[in-house]
């Protein structure tokens, strides 16, 4: 684990792929891991995968992008408003880093783009590991709760970490972001969203203004992801929490995701897509929220490395 917050981000770099400089980190040997993030305004490599980037390098090559539009990679445009766009944007990623073969691990919303990479190219994707990912398992949606934000300010954000640490994690040490905050570490935070913001809230209208809009971030090739779990040819692994989706700031009822309220009953949409799958295997914890690698970075780690080796 890292003990310094600085010595992970001292190790990103750019690489540039189809005319964008994409911030990423490239740490350790072996097989390549893509850790592939989520779809919020914070959401980057190093805030989504810090706890565990170390921890898989110590088996892997571990990979792991900011996408455009997000942490330190500039957008492209309407063109990635899309997962399924990203998806090909990833692909184009590791063909330039000229790897043969990559297993993905992507969480939320990446989680989606993970089964994407998989379903359109198996001969690339050898495994794949779609964490929490509601819009994997949902067959329809409703209009997703609204990423808009203001333009932030460092108290707008040291805000919103406080509010993070006290619902959104069971537990943060294994973090070096969360376990300690620090005024650097803010206005790092303060930076990644300040860049983004604009582009997320275009973003969000284009994906989340109804819920046919929204519908689309669902779909593969114009077919709900949920109804296609027969056609991945490569093994998959779902880990998933039993309250995977609660939305800081997001939802009027804090306890929207708890007790049986979310209609869309994640858990039993996971395990109706794991039933689906040629080759699968579901894990459950139930001590945790929507970033298991960070509530529960070792067993995670252990989990997902057993599966890609196996």
């Amino acid at each position: 684990m890292y003990s310094d917050w600085h010595d992970l981000i001292e190790k990103g770099s750019f690489v540039e792929v189809d005319g964008v400089d994409v911030h990423h980190f490239d740490i350790g040997n072996g097989h390549p891991l893509l850790l592939v993030h989520g779809g919020g305004l914070s959401s980057s490599a190093e805030m989504n995968w810090g706890a565990v980037i170390k921890r898989f390098a110590e088996q892997f090559r571990v990979i792991a992008l900011d996408q455009p539009g997000f942490g330190f990679t500039d957008p492209r445009g309407e063109v990635d408003y899309y997962p399924a766009e990203r998806a090909k944007f990833i692909i184009e990623f590791v063909e330039e880093l000229s790897l043969d073969s990559v297993s993905v691990v992507g969480n939320s919303e990446g989680a989606t783009i993970s089964c994407h990479m998989a379903l359109r190219r198996p001969d690339l994707v050898d495994h794949a590991v779609p964490v929490n990912g509601g819009m994997t398992v949902r067959e329809f949606g409703t209009p997703a709760p609204s990423t808009k934000t203001d333009e932030p300010t460092i108290e707008a954000v040291r805000a919103e970490v406080e509010k993070y640490q006290e619902h959104y994690f069971t537990e943060t040490k294994y973090h070096p972001f969360w376990r300690e905050i620090t005024d650097e570490k803010i206005e790092r935070l303060y930076e990644i969203e300040h860049r983004n913001w604009e582009y997320n809230n275009e973003r969000d209208e284009a994906i989340r203004g109804t819920a046919h809009l929204y519908n689309k971030t669902l779909s593969y090739e114009g077919t709900p992801v949920a109804r296609q779990p027969e056609d991945f040819e490569v093994p998959v692994l779902l880990p998933w929490s039993t309250n995977p989706f609660f939305s800081l700031g997001q939802y009027d009822d804090p306890e929207h995701d708890r007790g049986g309220k979310d209609p869309h009953k994640p858990l039993d949409d996971a395990y109706e897509f794991y039933k689906g799958l040629n080759e699968g295997q579901i894990h459950v914890w139930h001590d945790s929220k929507h970033h298991i690698q960070t509530d529960k970075a070792p067993e995670f780690v252990n989990v997902v490395s057993d599966f890609v080796q196996s």
